[in-house]
């Protein structure tokens, strides 16, 4: 059974990184998501996916690139970078999570840690790949490619 196709979700708060990782505020990206709460439609989330021209192209692009251009390019600074919370509420509620992300593994770039055993900055993913929905962590400094897009909001401005 499907459950609402609205639902707001907390994100006022860091989440416990998972063990063996930990966040430092020097880390996260300056377009992340501010506020104590995102409304989640699953409805309209679909559209809500980011993708480099150059992905689109079929091109793979390095995660340090990618954060260069969330800081800079002008398209990123109406949208802000979905934290690690909604990340972790798809996966309590993967009922909600759309039918499009199937075969794709989207980084939830407004959310980065650090891994403790090594100097290694990872971001969380949504990895809807393999007909179910776990999280992955991917290093900063890998590629990603056309099936990796970013996933954030419009800013609404008041």
């Amino acid at each position: 059974m499907n459950g609402p196709t609205r639902s707001v979700i907390p994100c006022d708060k860091i989440p416990t990184p998972p063990l063996g990782y930990s966040i430092r505020l020097v880390d996260q990206l300056i377009n992340s998501f501010r506020g104590s709460s995102f409304v989640w439609n699953k409805l309209t989330q679909e559209d809500m996916l980011g993708i480099h021209p150059r992905q689109m192209s079929g091109e793979y692009v390095a995660g340090a690139v990618l954060c260069e251009e969330f800081h800079k390019a002008s398209f990123y600074k109406d949208h802000q970078l979905l934290p690690v919370n909604v990340l972790l509420w798809l996966l309590d509620n993967v009922d909600q999570i759309p039918s499009g992300y199937e075969g794709k593994i989207i980084p939830f770039w407004g959310t980065v840690f650090k891994q403790n055993d090594i100097p290694v900055i990872v971001v969380p993913c949504l990895d809807c790949r393999q007909g179910k929905s776990r999280m992955a962590m991917l290093p900063t400094g890998g590629l990603f490619g056309p099936e990796s897009p970013a996933a954030f909001t419009k800013v609404l401005r008041v």
